[in-house]
């Protein structure tokens, strides 16, 4: 079981409202649905985790006690969303790093071809002054 959305396209800009499937057993749904419903935090991309859980797993009677694996499962959720949005993060800021690299290269072109043709005219000026005098 988990919960349904849609991810964009490999190499699409990603934005941090971007669905994220989750694929889960029952059992781990169950531990993260008990773990979701004992959180004090009110973090709403984890009320929004708790919302896609079956009813039953969101129940809090359903699971009785915390647990090692219930724990791990939180923990590694946690952890594939960090990862995705540092991968997130890191695709925009390659973004950047291109566009400014392209920038640059347009500039130091323009700075070649300007002085390219300032060495032609002072030759020529230079040419000209020589057959006067």
């Amino acid at each position: 079981m988990g919960t349904m959305g849609t991810a964009g396209s490999p190499g699409a800009r990603a934005n941090d409202d971007e669905p994220v499937v989750l694929i889960l057993t029952r059992q781990h749904a169950e531990a993260l649905a008990a773990l979701l419903a004992r959180s004090r935090s009110h973090n709403p991309w984890l009320d929004a985790v708790s919302t896609q859980l079956p009813p039953r797993a969101s129940d809090p009677k359903v699971f009785s006690g915390p647990s090692i694996a219930a724990a791990s499962v939180f923990a590694a959720a946690e952890a594939v969303v960090a990862g995705a949005r540092t991968d997130m993060a890191a695709e925009r800021e390659a973004e950047h790093v291109a566009e400014a690299v392209a920038t640059t290269e347009k500039v130091a072109m323009k700075a070649a071809l300007m002085t390219a043709k300032a060495a032609s005219l002072e030759r020529d000026r230079k040419a000209d002054a020589a057959d006067f005098a």
